[in-house]
């Protein structure tokens, strides 16, 4: 996503509002994962002047919408107190103009700042038991987008990843699914599964 690429003196105050969306089985619409508010530049050495926020960024998804009085005065910290989508990030990128743009580094390599979106304990036994179940879960977008097509029966499911890709944002898009109303946030008590193995200890 290009932002600015007429070179126009922008507000060294700018955000940017993100949100994952996301189609659920069991509703069968879709639905808001998080969302997400990033500052575009940081402070310059004199007030008004902002340098470009370079580089690659793990940024935490919360519940909602941002807590603010309207967009003049919305903070890069009004998602802050919103409830945070267990073991769910976004990977982005802040680069000046280029008619060739880089490719984008692996997660591995290091290069996203990721301190804010270290995980928990909860969330490091999340990620353990979705290892585990591995032979259930799906390995890929691409298993993700087969299993949907499954659940929906169909008829002439899977093919290439171009056209896997095409019928997953045609899914997507609200404009040609004829919905009217907006889409809801995902309900996050819904993503609790309870495992026989495992049990249930309840402290009152």
């Amino acid at each position: 996503m290009i932002i600015n690429q007429g070179g126009q003196v922008a507000d060294p105050e700018l955000l940017v509002f993100l949100r994952v969306a996301t189609y659920d089985l069991e509703t069968k619409k879709m639905v808001m994962v998080g969302s997400a508010l990033v500052r575009v530049f940081n402070p310059g050495k004199k007030k008004g002047e902002g340098l470009l926020h370079v580089g690659g960024h793990q940024l935490r998804l919360h519940s909602g919408m941002p807590n603010t009085k309207g967009l003049s005065q919305m903070n890069s910290t009004d998602l802050d107190t919103n409830p945070v989508v267990p073991g769910c990030s976004l990977l982005i990128r802040l680069l000046p103009y280029s008619e060739d743009p880089v490719p984008a580094p692996s997660y591995p390599s290091g290069y996203y700042k990721s301190e804010s979106s270290k995980p928990t304990v909860s969330e490091n036994r999340l990620f353990a038991t979705y290892e585990a179940e591995h032979k259930i879960n799906p390995r890929s977008e691409k298993d993700m987008i087969l299993r949907l097509q499954q659940f929906e029966n169909v008829t002439n499911s899977g093919g290439s990843d171009i056209q896997l890709t095409n019928w997953l944002l045609e899914k997507l898009d609200i404009k040609k699914q004829g919905v009217t109303e907006l889409a809801g946030d995902l309900v996050l008590n819904r993503c609790i599964r309870y495992r026989v193995k495992v049990g249930l200890k309840v402290e009152i």
